[in-house]
């Protein structure tokens, strides 16, 4: 059941994936100078207690159904060596500042301009 529900909820995990890459770019775009282009904070660790690690995936990236979609876009998430339950992943930085690769923006194009395009095909059908 669980590969078919992963399929099926594939454009939920893409749009999740769409809204946390504007997400991440727009804070890139927005801190840049005051950072000078070093490390951002962590669009998911925010507000939280980031002193430990290994520590568990934040809630902004459980959501996922397609979890190595989410963890995709974080360079800190791991994995874990495989256990009786599976592979595990983890967020493995000390704080809550992470190195975004500059690649973050062409991806939310891409998103952008996939999504528009799909609606502009749905539309095209409809009328």
């Amino acid at each position: 059941m669980t590969p078919i529900l992963n399929f099926l909820l594939f454009p939920l995990d893409l749009i999740y994936l769409t809204v946390d890459a504007i997400r991440i770019s727009m804070d890139i775009i927005t801190y840049a100078p005051l950072r000078g282009g070093k490390d951002h904070s962590c669009i998911h660790c925010r507000n939280r207690d980031c002193g430990y690690r290994p520590r568990r995936l934040p809630a902004g990236l459980r959501k996922y159904r397609n979890r190595w979609l989410g963890c995709w876009l974080q360079p800190c998430i791991r994995r874990k060596k495989p256990s009786k339950e599976g592979p595990r992943r983890f967020c493995h930085q000390d704080g809550s500042f992470v190195k975004y690769s500059k690649w973050i923006h062409l991806l939310t194009l891409l998103c952008l301009v996939a999504w528009l395009e799909l609606i502009y095909v749905v539309i095209k059908l409809i009328y």
